[in-house]
């Protein structure tokens, strides 16, 4: 899920902040070599592989479904966008589509109420990995309320590559956006020795909108879920929850992915087996993301953070802080 530099499609249903979108359009078509002190997407991960029915729906890929509680504190920076994503990774044995496919069906917020979905294009339905992101931009209508648990559900066609819809819900606030017809993108090969399903929760957020290293990003997520869906459940709104992540058995410090070293004897192939399925790990070395405790969980006592924060901070310093900021003795 790299960042979304990259050109944008606009699909404006209801209002959108326009001088918001236009400074976006600065970041999204900046340089892709930005450090993590000019923009920074900060998420976490989790593989699914062969438990509960993964192995037969991996065989045949169809529908399936990711789904998680959002809530961001009054002081988020309007500019932050947070989602959900879920993705087809196809591997290099035996690939349905594509050696090394990477089906990606990302959607994201901002409190706004703009919505983003990461869009394909001919090119990669072809099998060539997109070098920028295509956005198609949406709205609810409506802002979000700071405080407040949202949820958020996406269900995507890993058969066909296309999006299927994106639901917001929470007070005052049912939003189902149709999403058919709108194709997942394939942002890169990602050589994995054999098929799996990621889900992940993120925000991300960049200085070329106005952040700076004092702007708020934090966003928090909690009960997330991902599952397999049949023709016949596909229209429920409460859809199989197959994959749970509650946060409550996890430390702490999520781990990094456990990747291989590189070698330039030998071709670079990731192992499944690395991978402890349904547990978090960071997306990527940057993403500044714990399970926290904290007063608000929706249920239980923790939740994950995933902080956008764009201060040049290394992970155990970041960890710290956030830890005495939510445990203050």
């Amino acid at each position: 899920m790299p960042l979304p530099f990259g050109r944008l499609v606009h699909g404006l249903d209801g209002l959108i902040n326009a001088t918001l979108i236009a400074l976006w359009l600065l970041l999204l078509n900046g340089a892709v070599t930005m450090n993590a002190a000019e923009a920074r997407l900060s998420g976490v991960v989790a593989l699914v592989t062969q438990d509960k029915g993964a192995s037969n729906w991996l065989a045949k890929p169809g529908l399936a479904t990711v789904e998680a509680y959002v809530r961001f504190p009054s002081e988020l920076a309007e500019g932050v966008i947070f989602g959900i994503d879920q993705e087809f990774v196809e591997g290099i044995n035996q690939p349905l589509y594509f050696k090394g496919g990477d089906w990606m069906a990302l959607t994201g917020l901002q409190r706004n109420g703009t919505v983003w979905v990461a869009t394909g294009t001919i090119g990669t339905m072809a099998g060539k990995p997109s070098k920028e992101r295509t956005w198609k931009i949406l709205s609810l209508g409506v802002p979000l309320k700071s405080d407040t648990w949202y949820r958020l559900q996406s269900v995507a066609d890993f058969n066909r590559r296309e999006f299927v819809r994106f639901t917001v819900e929470g007070p005052d606030l049912h939003k189902t956006i149709d999403l058919r017809g709108i194709t997942l993108d394939y942002p890169n090969a990602i050589p994995f020795d054999g098929r799996a399903m990621s889900y992940y929760v993120w925000s991300m957020y960049g200085k070329s909108i106005g952040g700076n290293e004092q702007s708020p990003a934090a966003v928090y997520f909690d009960d997330i879920s991902f599952g397999f869906l049949s023709e016949t459940n596909a229209a429920s709104a409460q859809s199989p929850r197959t994959f749970v992540n509650d946060n409550e058995i996890e430390g702490t410090a999520i781990p990094a992915q456990p990747l291989p070293p590189y070698s330039f004897f030998s071709k670079y192939v990731i192992p499944l087996k690395n991978y402890h399925e349904g547990t978090w790990y960071l997306e990527r070395d940057d993403s500044r993301s714990a399970i926290v405790k904290v007063p608000f969980a929706r249920s239980g006592k923790k939740a994950v953070i995933c902080d956008a924060v764009l201060r040049n901070i290394a992970y155990p310093d970041w960890l710290n802080e956030i830890l005495k900021q939510h445990n203050p003795k």
